[in-house]
């Protein structure tokens, strides 16, 4: 019983939220921080332009796209008619 209620809280709503969120903070994160300065130059350079930032800015994206997409699969899946026999 338990591990069913877990089974259906891993697909549900309340994890494609949660991911939506946690990918949404990641990507403001990203978008906040700021490189130290290497040496010789005197200001930190912004963090969004190196390609680290990329592919950590890709990664937020991923999750808030699979979060988008439990959420709608947990709606469309709690919305199928029922089958008539």
């Amino acid at each position: 019983m338990r591990m069913r209620i877990f089974m259906g809280w891993l697909t549900g709503r309340k994890l494609g939220a949660s991911l939506i969120l946690f990918g949404l903070a990641w990507m403001v994160m990203m978008l906040f921080s700021v490189q130290e300065p290497s040496s010789g130059s005197t200001m930190g350079s912004t963090y969004l332009f190196s390609s680290s930032s990329r592919l950590e800015m890709g990664m937020g994206l991923v999750m808030l796209l699979a979060g988008i997409a439990l959420v709608l699969a947990s709606v469309y899946r709690g919305r199928e008619p029922p089958i008539e026999e």
